[in-house]
């Protein structure tokens, strides 16, 4: 309230944002990291905006309590697995950022607006994949090179790991419905393939065994319709011959 009585709304006081239809309390996302390795002396979790993707993302800024003995890389592996395993995935920052200190205001609270940029050149090609988070896969099938087109054409990146989780690169719904979109025209796929088969298994790998899984099923359908056309008789009911016990069963009822 200003002076001459009037309320004026500056914004909130606490850090809630919303990210992919999601709020999020960056706070509880906070505490979580604190606990991922006691050599952590505060953090601080911002949305930030790639440019070449058009999309929000979570960072997670980390200043150290001491030098450790853990090489950056080691740490962060670690911390990522440590909110994996704490977190639902959409609160899972995106990329953790290691500095030497976090910058603070005059009141000694991290300053949010003087923290560096993210380099999301290096995310793109690292991610956040739960299993195997720096360890870059190739494509190795014929289908896999082709979902691994199909997923740099709809990131905008120019490389990505097969066994890299859709939704740490920053795929939401709409990119999925993408995906989902191509799968069926190119790949005769009913309806059996969904948006939450591709929620539930969400890296290149698990697409490609979702189709394989759907074309050999219609492959064996197929051969089912082929053998019914060629052994049902056309107009009239299908009948299997009966058993010698059954044959004698039905003609003892056929006596009374």
């Amino acid at each position: 309230m200003d002076s001459s009585g009037e309320l004026r709304f500056v914004g909130r006081v606490d850090y809630q944002i919303k990210l992919r239809g999601q709020r999020i309390e960056t706070g509880e996302i906070e505490k979580v990291l604190l606990g991922a390795s006691n050599a952590i002396k505060s953090c601080v979790v911002v949305k930030r905006f790639d440019e070449k993707l058009q999309q929000h993302h979570l960072i997670g800024y980390v200043e150290l309590l001491r030098k450790t003995n853990t090489d950056d890389a080691s740490l962060l592996f670690q911390i990522n697995e440590y909110c994996l395993a704490h977190l639902p995935l959409y609160m899972v920052p995106s990329m953790f950022v290691i500095l030497n200190q976090l910058p603070l205001n005059s009141n000694g609270k991290v300053d949010r607006k003087q923290l560096p940029e993210a380099d999301f050149s290096k995310y793109q090609v690292n991610g956040n994949n739960k299993d195997k988070s720096f360890e870059y896969v190739e494509p190795q099938t014929d289908l896999e090179k082709e979902l691994h087109l199909l997923w740099l054409r709809v990131f905008g990146v120019e490389k990505l790991s097969v066994n890299q989780n859709f939704f740490s690169l920053g795929g939401n719904s709409l990119l999925l419905m993408k995906l989902l979109t191509y799968y069926q025209a190119n790949f005769s796929l009913k309806q059996d393939i969904n948006i939450s088969l591709l929620f539930k298994h969400a890296t290149i790998l698990d697409h490609v065994q979702l189709i394989l899984t759907q074309i050999k099923q219609a492959d064996q359908n197929s051969k089912l319709l082929e053998w019914q056309s060629n052994h049902l008789t056309k107009g009239k009911p299908f009948s299997f011959p009966l058993h010698s016990h059954q044959k004698s069963h039905t003609l003892f009822w056929a006596l009374f």
